[in-house]
């Protein structure tokens, strides 16, 4: 086979099998949303009662908006929700690297259609997160599914600083200082394969 003939036969090849966006043989995701981008705020995380040094369980309550999707049959966005409760006191330990916590959440697309997702969340340096796990039920069940934000943390009361959040012991009232939440910023688009 001539030298021409070869190359015909691979560019082919490689149109068939989705190189144009990837390694040879690999596919398009099922769904990729990109935005909205790093600059603009995606979420929040709130914290509830909040994250301080005195060690408390923790319900963490999720709201993250998922846009420039890719899949026609979910919509062009989608709406990552649901609650995860720590089994274990926390403390600002939690946000520290290598902590991972393993949670439930929903995918509610605006074709009204919703995926059930097993995801494990790894805390990493430089206030990120990192998203690993698996579609389990609703639209793309049995995909991967990958992402990663980074955050920022919100205190009450008067904005105090993380630090000073994070060394109050104070047992009760409306005087703790703690953060109350992560807001999120997408910083690797929202994958499932």
């Amino acid at each position: 086979m001539g030298a021409r003939t070869l190359a015909g036969a691979i560019a082919a090849l490689a149109l068939v099998f989705g190189a144009a966006e990837g390694p040879v043989g690999a596919l398009s995701p099922a769904q990729r949303c990109s935005g909205p981008a790093a600059t603009t705020q995606a979420g929040r995380i709130t914290l509830q009662p909040g994250l301080s040094a005195r060690a408390l369980k923790q319900t963490l309550t999720f709201g993250i908006h998922l846009f420039s999707c890719t899949a026609k049959v979910t919509g062009s966005s989608g709406y990552l929700k649901g609650t995860y409760t720590t089994p274990a006191p926390q403390t600002c330990a939690m946000l520290k690297p290598p902590h991972t916590m393993n949670v439930t959440l929903t995918v509610q697309w605006t074709s009204g259609s919703t995926s059930t997702l097993g995801l494990s969340l790894s805390f990493a340096a430089n206030r990120v997160i990192n998203i690993s796990g698996n579609v389990t039920g609703g639209v793309f069940k049995g995909h991967a599914v990958s992402a990663q934000y980074s955050y920022r943390p919100v205190v009450n009361p008067n904005n105090k600083s993380f630090a000073t959040a994070c060394a109050d012991t104070k047992a009760v009232g409306l005087g703790r200082i703690s953060v109350i939440a992560l807001n999120v910023f997408l910083t690797t688009a929202f994958r499932i394969a």
